[in-house]
C-alpha cells in the first residue's frame, strides 16, 4: 500500500523514444533498439511511450548507476495496473503483446534513494520486433494481401463534402481485432492506419506522425481527418467483416 500510495506524489515527465529508429515493414513498425539516457530526482517519474501491436515481441532493457532505481511497464490505456515490474524481477523484461497501443514505460526511484537525494542515470533500451498476429480463417482478396478492399467515400479538402472524391482502401485484419489500413486515393497518395480496437480509434502509420481524429458517422462507419484537412469515411464492415 506505502508503494500505492507513492504515486500520489509523483511527477510525470512524458517522453517518446520510438520516433528514432523506426522501420517500416509491410505490416507494421519493427522499431529497432532505441535508447533514452536521462537522469531522476526526488518523486518524479518519467515516461516513455511505445506504440505497438498485439503479436509484436516488446524487450525493455535498464541500466543504471544504483540499484534503487527500476521500471515498471503499463499496457495500453492503464497506468494503474503494471504488466511487469524490475523492482521484483530482472532489468531486463521480453514479452509478446497481447494489446496494440500506446505501452508506457515508467522510471522511478525506491524512497530510500530519494531520502539519501540519489541522483541516478540510467539508459533504457527498447526493442520491438515481428508483425501482428494475423487472423485466421479470413481469407485473403485474390492477388492481394488484403483480408478486405473497397471504395470509400473521400474529401481531400476541408471545403468540400466527404464523398466529393473516392479512395481505393485495403485491410490487414488481425486476430485481436484491430486493423490496418492501406488507402491511396484520388492523388495517388498513401496512406497507411492503424485501427486499434481496444481504443477505438485509429493513428497514422504512414505518414508517421500524422494527426488523426476518429469519429463515428451513424452506427456502422467511422470518419477519420487527417491534419484537419482530409477526410475519410471508413465502414465498419472494412475492419471487422460481414
Amino acid at each position: 500500500m506505502l508503494f500505492a500510495a507513492l504515486y500520489l506524489y509523483h511527477t510525470v515527465i512524458r517522453k517518446n523514444i520510438i520516433r528514432q529508429g523506426v522501420q517500416r515493414t509491410d505490416t507494421l513498425c519493427e522499431i529497432l533498439p532505441v535508447s533514452a539516457t536521462s537522469s531522476i530526482t526526488g518523486y518524479q517519474d518519467i515516461d516513455y511511450i511505445v506504440n505497438a501491436a498485439a503479436g509484436q515481441t516488446m524487450t525493455v532493457k535498464m541500466k543504471s548507476n544504483i540499484n534503487s532505481n527500476y521500471f515498471l511497464v503499463y499496457g495500453p490505456g492503464n497506468t494503474e495496473t503494471a504488466l511487469y515490474s524490475s523492482e521484483t524481477g530482472e532489468q531486463t523484461w521480453t514479452t509478446t503483446l497481447t494489446q496494440s497501443g500506446d505501452h508506457t514505460i515508467r522510471v522511478y526511484l525506491m524512497c530510500s534513494a530519494v531520502r539519501n537525494n540519489v541522483k541516478p542515470n540510467f539508459t533504457v533500451t527498447v526493442t520491438v520486433k515481428g508483425g501482428a498476429a494475423a487472423k485466421q480463417g479470413d481469407a485473403l482478396v485474390p492477388g492481394t494481401k488484403f483480408n478486405a478492399t473497397s471504395i470509400i467515400d473521400a474529401a481531400l479538402t476541408p471545403d468540400v463534402a466527404i464523398g466529393s472524391t473516392k479512395a481505393a482502401v485495403g485491410a490487414i485484419r488481425y486476430a485481436n481485432g484491430d486493423a490496418e489500413l492501406h488507402i491511396t486515393n484520388a492523388k495517388k497518395q498513401e496512406r497507411i492506419f492503424r485501427y486499434n480496437k481496444f481504443t477505438g480509434k485509429f493513428t497514422s502509420v504512414f505518414p508517421e506522425g500524422w494527426k488523426l481524429e476518429t469519429t463515428r458517422s451513424g452506427e456502422y462507419d467511422w470518419i477519420v481527418s487527417v491534419n484537419d484537412q482530409e477526410y475519410y469515411k471508413i465502414p465498419e464492415a472494412v475492419i471487422v467483416g460481414g
